[in-house]
């Protein structure tokens, strides 16, 4: 607890070094300034972990950037506008801990990389079949609606679509390429069309993102699934460094029980696919308290935080392993 509160004093102390005037009188600042005030948030930024370019007080297109997924963390609307609302938002967010301070990451690994995202299921299910893979017999519904919110009522591929755009906002404010299934829920894509999507478009890697329920409504924590290793070695090798990274991120930034990874031959969305894919199942719908907490913005920014790290730590393991 001293620990805690002794970070936070030292976060204070640099806000109040920083901005010593009322919240009214925060300067509006956008591309284009320049001076000591461009220069405090560009501190600010960079203590957080979110600004890697010289301290020069210029206000250019890295530091919008940087502002954009700053804004998207605390809650505020993400038009690289720092002003008296986004600080606002920053001062909210960081007393009821939403916002915390991480070690500085290297998001200018995600660069130009093409990344898909699929928020999975939809508003009217679809329970004609398809093949499970290219190779078997064995057909399974073309795409379900979810589960339900046990206590909110709120369907599955609504939180899966919020989730997902948020994650969109933050990998291409790191400079990544996003591919995105669908951008509503009233659409009918099969699994076997989601993967085509992401095939067509060549992504590198990408992320299908669920929720979970269960009979027993004590079940709770995230889980993440890959493509068994017996249909692509290659695949399921990389895809489980994939599902490591991205769970590790996730459960680190949401404080969820990490129930580890698990591999199913049995996915058509995995057998279809030609690239790196994971599942991350980001809670118990069944479950009161998760349910509740995956309905609430600021926990499906932690969400949408945790799956950015994730993606972030999965290229820097790429990276490391190219250069030993």
């Amino acid at each position: 607890m001293k620990k805690k509160a002794c970070i936070m004093l030292a976060v204070m102390i640099l806000i109040s070094l920083c901005f010593s005037s009322s919240h009214a009188d925060i300067s509006i600042l956008k591309t284009g300034d320049v001076g000591e005030n461009v220069e405090k948030v560009q501190r600010l930024l960079k203590y957080h972990g979110l600004y890697s370019e010289p301290i020069d007080g210029v206000y250019d297109s890295a530091l919008e950037q940087s502002v954009r997924r700053f804004q998207l963390l605390v809650g505020a609307k993400s038009d690289g506008i720092f002003g008296p609302e986004t600080y606002t938002k920053y001062l909210h967010a960081l007393a009821n801990g939403v916002f915390n301070s991480h070690e500085q990451v290297n998001t200018d690994i995600l660069n130009g990389k093409i990344i898909g995202i699929d928020p999975m299921y939809q508003a009217d299910e679809d329970l004609s079949f398809e093949q499970i893979s290219p190779e078997s017999e064995r057909t399974k519904p073309k795409m379900s609606k979810g589960a339900s919110g046990i206590k909110t009522g709120t369907q599955e591929c609504e939180i899966n679509l919020v989730i997902a755009l948020k994650l969109k906002t933050m990998l291409e404010n790191a400079g990544a390429t996003v591919i995105i299934s669908r951008s509503e829920s009233n659409v009918s894509i099969s699994n076997i069309e989601r993967a085509e999507i992401m095939n067509d478009a060549g992504v590198d890697i990408w992320l299908r993102i669920c929720c979970n329920s269960s009979k027993n409504s004590s079940t709770n924590g995230a889980i993440a699934l890959v493509p068994s290793r017996f249909n692509n070695y290659d695949k399921y090798k990389s895809s489980l460094l994939l599902g490591k990274s991205v769970i590790s991120g996730f459960c680190k930034s949401t404080k969820a029980e990490n129930l580890s990874v698990k591999a199913l031959s049995d996915q058509a969305g995995f057998n279809w696919s030609d690239n790196t894919v994971i599942t991350l199942s980001l809670g118990y719908l069944s479950n009161a308290n998760e349910d509740s907490k995956l309905n609430r913005s600021s926990y499906q920014i932690k969400c949408a935080e945790g799956l950015f790290d994730g993606i972030v730590e999965y290229y820097s393991k790429i990276a490391d392993a190219t250069q030993e």
